[in-house]
């Protein structure tokens, strides 16, 4: 055997590796779409309040209006409005639960952290 058909075997036996990985991340990805992810108070995103979904979608990085609409309505499997989100995203700035820095939303708690000069 030749070094050129070695490589060509090498590779048709890569590739194939790779279709099994593809095979398994989208059995994965079914999955997943199919277990909401758990919130860090364990208890399912669709039992809590909106300004608690919001809180928990913010601690988990998405800092938007809309990553946060994208990950709730994929979190709780039905279509959210994204003015409902930002209505709900200014009361709470309001109410102190919340600020916007230049990462986007982020608790009062997580802001501080980040910057503790800035609410002294």
């Amino acid at each position: 055997m030749i070094v050129h058909d070695i490589l060509v075997d090498r590779k048709k036996a890569v590739l194939d590796q790779i279709a099994s990985l593809e095979q398994e991340i989208a059995e994965i990805d079914r999955m997943l779409a199919l277990s909401p992810p758990p919130s860090a108070k364990g208890v399912p995103l669709s039992r809590m309040t909106k300004e608690e979904q919001i809180l928990e979608a913010i601690k988990a990085g998405h800092h938007t209006p809309a990553q946060i609409t994208d990950h709730l309505s994929k979190a709780i499997g039905k279509t959210i409005n994204s003015g409902t989100i930002r209505t709900r995203l200014h009361r709470m700035k309001v109410e102190g639960k919340i600020i916007r820095d230049a990462r986007g939303w982020n608790t009062t708690a997580a802001a501080e952290r980040a910057d503790p000069q800035q609410h002294d």
